[in-house]
Order: structure tokens, then sequence, then C-alpha cells
């Protein structure tokens, strides 16, 4: 009860937002259903630790998209003060447009080599952290960068607790996004052992990500993310338990069906 308690306000907003039906979108980025989603909450956008919405961090998706779920992104711990502008200068390549200026973009596996600008990375989990082996073209280990488990179990507990999944449909007019948000599922997050074991399953996405803005004012300018978590939707039943389900379309549905059922009963008798 507690659990579906913490999912009424919430829930609410939904509908309302549900029932205007084709909303546009506020651009026409891959981003653009949930920015376009907190816009109508009253939501500014922010990439805080804290969950969106009164404990509950929101994710949105359309209908055929198969784009996982960023779930969150979280600094390196060390072994250096400032350590991702360290890797950067170290083992990133040139962007290709700021030529002055390093990117990298490392998807990581467990206990597995990747390679990426002819260094080799694997991930690796001990007692205490989550640790990046950075090793030679002749998989010599070389350097590492590490997060710790208990700054990554925060984060996760305090933003990722409880999660509303919001689903629309999407259409182009006028070379213009629309969506019609249809479906909200409400989750709750299993346990950090089950984080823990989804990463040694590579059923999480892990990425090391050094990266530069493409637009707007900050244009050119380093926006990392660090290490940035990924769940593929078919995986979001491993993480997390659902607790309830508001599928819109069904409840028109049965709505209509009734007033049909009605309708015939009146034009029998």
């Amino acid at each position: 009860m507690e659990k579906l308690i913490v999912f009424t306000e919430i829930t609410k907003e939904f509908e309302r937002i549900s029932n205007k039906g084709w909303i546009k979108g506020i651009n026409n980025n891959t981003n653009s259903v949930g920015l376009t989603f907190e816009k109508e909450l009253g939501k500014t956008t922010d990439s805080l630790i804290f969950p969106d919405y009164h404990g509950i961090e929101i994710k949105c998706t359309t209908r055929f998209s198969k784009f996982p779920i960023g779930l969150f992104s979280h600094g390196l711990d060390g072994p250096y003060l400032f350590e991702m502008n360290y890797l950067l200068e170290k083992y990133g390549k040139k962007d290709f447009k700021y030529k002055s200026k390093n990117v990298l973009n490392v998807e990581l596996k467990y206990n597995q080599y990747v390679e990426y600008n002819n260094y080799f990375y694997k991930l690796i989990i001990n007692q205490n952290k989550i640790i990046i082996k950075i090793y030679d073209k002749n998989k010599n280990y070389i350097d590492e960068a590490y997060v710790t488990l208990e700054s990554i179990k925060n984060h996760l507990d305090i933003k990722l607790s409880y999660m509303l999944l919001v689903k629309a449909s999407k259409k182009i007019e006028n070379n213009d996004y629309y969506f019609r948000y249809y479906q909200a599922l409400c989750y709750k997050l299993k346990s950090f052992n089950t984080f823990i074991k989804m990463i040694k399953a590579n059923l999480l996405t892990i990425k090391l990500v050094g990266r530069l803005a493409r637009s707007g004012t900050q244009e050119g300018k380093q926006k990392n993310k660090n290490l940035a978590f990924y769940l593929s939707k078919d995986n979001i039943n491993e993480l997390f338990s659902l607790v309830k389900t508001i599928d819109i379309d069904k409840i028109q549905f049965r709505k209509n069906y009734f007033m049909w059922i009605i309708l015939f009963l009146y034009d029998f008798f």
C-alpha cells in the first residue's frame, strides 16, 4: 500500500497530461519526449542527483524506441581529483570538430577487454570499488580509475528508489514532433545487490564518457558524463519491481466497450 501512495500524485498528473492528447514537442531531438513531459509537469530541466518529482525519477520513451533508458551518470572518485580531465588528456582522441579538445566514449564490459583509441579497458568490481583498468595495445596494465561502491549505492538509492516510466506515441506534422502520452508504469528499485549482479552479467550498459556540448550557449565546452549507466527496456523487470500500470488506451477502450454494450441493450429492449 505504501508503494502505491508514493505514486498517487504523479499518476494523477500523468492522467492530466495524457488527457490533453497530442502535445507539440519542445524540440525535434531524441530527448524531446522527456523534456516535453517535464515541461507539461511544470518541471525545469536539470541533471541533479535528486529524483525528478517528489521522490520519483521520471523516464520517458516512445512506443517503438530501441534506445536504452539512461539511469544516471556518476563522477569518478579517483585516484586523481579531476580524474575525467586526466583521462581525456591522456587517453582521449581529438574531437572531429573542435580539434584542440579530446573526447572519450568507451562502452565498458565487466571482466572483458574493450578497445578504444589504441588502448584496452576492462571493468572489474572488488569489495569497495568499481574499477576501470586501462591497458596498452599489448594489454599491459598501465592505469586505472574508480568509483566507490558506497558513492554509487547512495546515488542509486537517492535517484532511483522509485521510477515512473512514461510511454508515448510520436508523430511528425509540418516537421515538428508531437507526443501522446498513453502509458505510465510505476516501479520500485529491487536492491543495490541486484544492480551489481546485473553489472557482472553485463545486463547494464556502462559507458565512460567525456564529451563536448554540441549546441546552445555551451557549444564546444566540456560536458562530461563520466560514468553513465543505461538499462535496456527489455531488462527493466530485472532491476525494478512493477507496482502499478496506468494504460490510458485500455481505460478508454473499456469505457467505449461498456458504452457500446449499453447502447446495444438500449436498442435491443
